[in-house]
C-alpha cells in the first residue's frame, strides 16, 4: 500500500493497517509538504482575486 493510500484510507476510517507517519527528514513521511509565503506584491491591489475575495 503506497504512502497515498494509507492517507486516504486512514482519514476515510478504512483500516489503513498502520498509522501514517510526520517524522524528521532522514526518517520519511506519509504526508506530502505544500506551503506558500504570501506577498502583498503578488495580491491584487482591488477586484477580486482568483478566490473570489474582494
Amino acid at each position: 500500500m503506497t504512502s497515498r493510500e494509507i492517507v486516504v484510507r486512514t482519514v476515510r476510517f478504512e483500516g489503513a493497517g498502520r498509522i501514517p507517519y510526520c517524522l524528521a527528514e532522514p526518517y520519511g513521511s506519509d504526508f506530502a509538504h505544500v506551503s506558500m509565503t504570501p506577498s502583498t506584491d503578488e495580491r491584487p491591489r482591488s477586484g477580486v482575486d482568483e478566490w473570489g475575495c474582494v
